[in-house]
């Protein structure tokens, strides 16, 4: 389950046609994937009681294993506005 939001997250933003607009917000969402979904891994592997899985369970959808979806939308929207305003501008031809 720690890999599966990431390549969700890849999956998504490859469906867009001119990927390298969405480059930086996918960047992003797959670490921000990768660090949500580690509270919904430590308890299979033993460590149930931590910070990650507390904070997961505390999460919208965090019962379901789904708590990285919230933070992963929010990362990307806010990284595809800030890469949106950031992009140098091209000048018209003439």
């Amino acid at each position: 389950m720690l890999i599966y939001p990431a390549l969700v997250v890849i999956l998504i933003m490859g469906l867009f046609s001119k990927f390298e607009r969405v480059k930086l917000a996918t960047q992003v969402g797959v670490i921000v994937a990768v660090i949500f979904s580690i509270g919904d891994f430590l308890p299979g592997l033993g460590f149930g009681n931590n910070f990650f899985t507390k904070m997961n369970s505390l999460l919208p959808l965090g019962k379901q294993g789904m708590a990285w979806l919230l933070p992963v939308v929010i990362a990307v929207i806010v990284f595809q506005i800030i890469s949106t305003f950031s992009r140098p501008k091209t000048l018209a031809k003439t």
